[in-house]
């Protein structure tokens, strides 16, 4: 019964598994549509924590000359900035994804049924 496919443990020979086909032959149409459509991998939430990379750096970070002293008030100013980031972003994932679970329960680690 181990050889018997699950839905956490899909048949690796099934056409919706992998970029490969059957035969094994590379699928690149599958695979760009993965990495470029919508959803992806690149569309829409990397694309979202890139640009909160490009921002922070390029907007909130301080200045070259200004973090050459290390002094209390940009460390501080970082310190707040990062602690904003990371409440604003735990918080809406966690919103998002067990709140109003919009994700569904399909990539659950844990079942609905356990406790």
């Amino acid at each position: 019964m181990a050889d018997s496919p699950t839905p956490a443990n899909p048949d690796p020979r099934s056409k919706d598994f992998g970029m490969r086909d059957g035969k094994c032959h590379w699928r690149p149409l599958k695979f760009l549509r993965w990495l470029f459509g919508y959803p992806g991998f690149l569309w829409p939430i990397s694309t979202f924590f890139i640009g909160l990379a490009c921002l922070t750096r390029f907007v909130l970070q301080p200045s070259l000359g200004q973090a050459v002293v290390l002094r209390p008030g940009w460390i501080l100013l970082m310190l707040l900035r990062n602690t904003a980031l990371l409440r604003l972003v735990s918080v809406s994932l966690h919103l998002t994804l067990n709140t109003l679970k919009l994700h569904g329960s399909d990539a659950r680690i844990i079942p609905s049924g356990s406790p």
